[in-house]
């Protein structure tokens, strides 16, 4: 008889046993399949539209549609804007268009119309700030605004952690080689990007259960056109991180390509200047001054008198002039925000090289 009990009790500790090895089998299991990354699919989110507004000149608008709500951003001529507004259910969009100055934000205008088919374009009404006769105007469409977003990890109450990325670029539907390559790079480059930033998701997870807290982090990130043509292609990239600490970090940076034998070559800011000339220079000289204008507190303060070509080296070109990105911390704290500086073509005649990249310099000649 105790010969019984004991096997019975030897059963019941292999039960017992066999069950909590199956519990611990069946919760990797689950974290595993809530931490692991879902495939990436990127989708439509919106459309780009470019052409020429009467007394603003070339103008791109970003637009991304959220249900009823439309975000965005562009630039009308020399100025950089955002944009917010609504669509109906008949399709009919009311969109404005927000300046950002030194005394805070203004509406610069508002865009009034829909999106026609065929021909691809954005066709209504832009009425500027201040003035009551609206002007008509019609934006052929430059692409399509995809979006990738991947999501990982496990949270419950204040224990876990996730990883989140989202990134919304655009989609050319040119036949021209040079912008299938661009529309390639930019693919991989959000498919990669997303990859890296949701990686190791599974311990990022483990380590917000073993210190509770904030372990929600994230990546949001967009690409916009900031100049297009057959010949040249230049993108603004926005990123910005949290992962944990007071706050997250962002800044501006420049994609910009030329078509080399139909593929997409990316060039950097000295290709643009004659070599050996005193193009740093008198481009520092020009910065410094007007970052001295927006009051960036490390160069009222004199810490930085001079700037060289890397710290200069986030740029865009538009037919205004030539854009340079300063991020936060870069000329100024945190809480400034970043700092960006228009330089104007006629300013850098004297320093643009006339036999480097010309395919380049003949679309920016056209485009004033």
């Amino acid at each position: 008889m105790a010969i019984d009990r004991m096997d019975t009790h030897s059963h019941r500790r292999e039960l017992v046993w066999i069950a909590i090895v199956a519990l611990i089998l069946v919760g990797i299991t689950v974290v595993q399949l809530f931490t692991t990354p879902r495939p990436l699919a990127p989708k439509l989110c919106g459309r780009c539209f470019a052409g020429l507004v009467p007394g603003r000149g070339t103008v791109f608008l970003q637009m991304n549609f959220s249900g009823d709500k439309v975000s965005g951003s562009g630039s009308l001529g020399a100025d950089s804007i955002h944009l917010t507004g609504e669509r109906d259910t008949s399709g009919n969009l009311q969109v404005r268009a927000i300046q950002w100055d030194g005394d805070g934000e203004r509406t610069n205008g508002v865009f009034t119309g829909s999106i026609i088919p065929q021909p691809a374009c954005f066709r209504g009404s832009w009425l500027p700030g201040g003035m009551t006769n609206p002007i008509r105007v019609e934006l052929q469409q430059l692409a399509d605004i995809m979006e990738v977003r991947r999501k990982a990890g496990l949270r419950i109450g204040r224990f876990g952690g996730t990883k989140e990325f989202t990134l919304i670029y655009p989609d050319f539907p040119s036949p021209l080689p040079f912008h299938r390559d661009i529309n390639r790079r930019l693919r991989d480059h959000a498919v990669q990007a997303a990859k890296d930033f949701t990686g190791g998701a599974l311990a990022h997870a483990l380590d917000g259960v073993r210190w509770p807290g904030s372990h929600e982090w994230e990546s949001e990130n967009s690409i916009d056109v900031v100049y297009f043509s057959g010949e040249l292609v230049s993108l603004k990239e926005f990123n910005y991180e949290f992962t944990g600490g007071a706050h997250g970090n962002g800044g501006d940076t420049g994609l910009n390509f030329i078509s080399d034998g139909g593929q997409a070559r990316e060039f950097q800011l000295a290709d643009l200047f004659e070599p050996g000339g005193d193009w740093e220079s008198c481009l520092s000289d020009v910065c410094i001054a007007d970052l001295q204008r927006q009051q960036a507190s490390s160069v009222t303060d004199g810490a930085i008198p001079k700037l060289n070509a890397d710290e200069m080296g986030s740029f865009n070109v538009s037919p205004a002039g030539l854009q340079i990105h300063f991020s936060p911390y870069a000329v100024g704290s945190y809480a400034e925000g970043s700092f960006d500086v228009l330089v104007r073509w006629e300013t850098l005649r004297s320093c643009l090289r006339t036999n480097g990249p010309t395919k380049l310099l003949t679309a920016l000649n056209n485009s004033r």
